[in-house]
């Protein structure tokens, strides 16, 4: 029977009562209009006539497609104004014209990666997720021009980004690589080379070799990146493997290694794109903004001059060393006396 609204004793809104397609219906209509009503019980059973003709999965809105995101452990962040403008959608209906059109109307003086960032990036991400249960095609949006220029050749992350990464990924190895990295700040190719044997988390420290070269680098374990490693399963061989449990094919003298794992945490965070080079510039400006000593940075970081030090090390805001104790990030070597279980209060380990 076609849907009707009524209301029940003792209520002030409108109920909608009825069925469509063998579907039973009652909803409250959540106003006292009875004009606006009778239009949300058109609309509803309008929605309804046209699942049931095409079927449950070519009609999902893209607010419950938002849902189904999170409740697999998606990213929220920028999602809430644009659930609020598109969320009534079918995820199939939207397409290149309808971002376009939202990117105008939401963002209408931001740069091309901004624009990709808080909005082409999130949509898309909802979409390959709901994709994969039929609810709609794989996404192939067309980004912004100019979406991926940067303005200095390398950037750095900070704490608050750095996060969102851990929170945003279910893959306890990947945090822990992201925690390594930018922890202890090393090149890609000498934090994929360590050796668990070279790895000493009771004395905070992890020393890298290269026997026929006779380069020894150490790296300070911070109590957060103790945490981390401490989480990881196995003792032997390689510290970082990949997700198959496999050690990394390192190319001698060349590095982009990490560059897919960076790219795929970075996108499901909904935050510009990094790479391990990028980590390596975010460890040297946190380092230097808790201590203030180049010196002590030079030496810690390996570099031969000031110079090197300088290209690192990005101008950062004063609350940056406030930032980062906040978040666990104390720069300086853990001295445990045995090994942690990887629980830290309130840290993504």
């Amino acid at each position: 029977m076609p849907l009707k609204i009524t209301k029940r004793p003792g209520t002030k809104y409108w109920q909608v009562v009825g069925s469509v397609g063998g579907r039973r219906v009652r909803r409250s209509a959540e106003t006292t209009s009875k004009t606006l009503a009778k239009e949300y019980a058109r609309r509803i059973e309008r929605e309804l006539e046209e699942r049931h003709a095409l079927g449950e999965k070519a009609t999902r809105t893209f607010a419950e497609a938002i849902v189904n995101y999170l409740d697999q452990g998606g990213s929220p962040r920028y999602l809430a104004p644009i659930n609020e403008k598109i969320g009534r959608m079918i995820c199939r209906d939207v397409d290149q014209d309808v971002l376009d059109d939202l990117a105008r109307e939401l963002y209408p003086a931001c740069t091309a990666s901004t624009v990709n960032r808080q909005l082409y990036t999130p949509v898309s991400a909802v979409l390959q997720h709901v994709s994969h249960n039929g609810w709609c095609a794989a996404p192939r949006f067309r980004r912004p021009k100019g979406h991926n220029k940067r303005k200095e050749a390398y950037r750095w992350l900070s704490p608050q980004e750095v996060e969102e990464c851990l929170q945003a990924t279910q893959d306890g190895h990947a945090r822990a690589m992201l925690n390594f990295y930018v922890g202890t700040g090393p090149r890609e190719a000498d934090g994929l080379m360590i050796d668990w044997q070279n790895v000493y988390l009771e004395h905070g420290e992890a020393i890298f070799e290269i026997d026929k070269q006779d380069i020894i680098r150490r790296f300070v374990l911070q109590p957060r990146v103790v945490a981390s490693l401490s989480t990881l399963e196995h003792r032997e061989g390689r510290l970082l493997l990949n997700r198959y449990g496999k050690p990394y094919n390192v190319r001698e003298g060349g590095g982009g290694v990490l560059r897919t794992l960076w790219h795929r945490m970075a996108d499901r965070a909904g935050i510009e794109r990094f790479t391990s080079h990028d980590l390596r510039h975010t460890w040297a400006t946190w380092h230097y903004a808790m201590f203030r000593d180049p010196m002590r940075l030079k030496h810690d970081g390996h570099w031969s001059s000031l110079d090197m030090v300088e290209r690192y090390c990005h101008q950062a805001p004063e609350a940056l060393r406030d930032e980062l104790l906040k978040f666990g990030w104390t720069m300086q070597k853990s001295v445990t006396g045995g090994e942690k279980t990887g629980k830290m209060r309130g840290i993504s380990v």
